[in-house]
């Protein structure tokens, strides 16, 4: 099975751990970055094509930055996590975007395989 191409940005080693593990029976995540700061994020992202991009947003942090993303990397699935990591927002490509209420390996492996 081919791995998803995934970058990990903002979040603690824990928090990533918790999601490959959790997703790991149900899709292959190639993680191809794992960012602990934003820094030079853009040159980044465009030299790592992702077609996933999981991101852990800041204490008050608006959602915006899914777009934003998507705008770098235009063919990426973006999933933000609140900053408690209890809800995502999910933007698919071309403009789509959802939210995940009651986040739980389930609805996360179904927002990146949805």
């Amino acid at each position: 099975m081919v791995g998803i191409r995934t970058v990990l940005i903002g979040m603690s080693p824990i928090f990533n751990d918790i999601i490959k593990q959790s997703t790991a029976e149900h899709v292959v995540l190639d993680i191809v970055g794992e960012w602990e700061t934003r820094e030079a994020l853009e040159e980044r992202l465009r030299a790592m094509a992702p077609e996933l991009i999981l991101i852990g947003l800041a204490d008050n942090e608006p959602e915006t930055i899914g777009p934003m993303l998507q705008a770098l990397a235009s063919e990426a699935k973006v999933i933000a996590f609140s900053s408690d990591r209890r809800r995502a927002h999910v933007y698919k490509r071309r403009a789509h975007a959802g939210e995940i209420i009651d986040l739980s390996p389930a609805s996360l492996i179904g927002a990146i395989t949805g």
